[in-house]
């Protein structure tokens, strides 16, 4: 998994997923599926500690979903 701080100045990657928001722009995380699966409890608890919500359980099991390819995967 790898997370980016995204903003007018720049990217730069984290080690950790963050836990509050930024100042300016936005956080990325790119991982897999497997990845995204096996660290669900850890993203869920940044998003809750970032922006005071979880990603809800119908867009989690469709991101879980083999039958439903990412269009961004080459």
């Amino acid at each position: 998994m790898r997370i980016f701080h995204i903003h007018a100045g720049g990217v730069r990657e984290l080690g950790v997923l963050p836990s509050e928001p930024p100042r300016q722009g936005f956080f990325w995380i790119a991982c897999t599926r497997e990845a995204f699966g096996a660290e669900l409890g850890l993203i869920q608890a940044s998003l809750q500690a970032t922006t005071g919500l979880q990603l809800v359980d119908l867009h989690v099991s469709d991101l879980l979903n083999a039958q439903l390819p990412s269009h961004y995967d080459y």
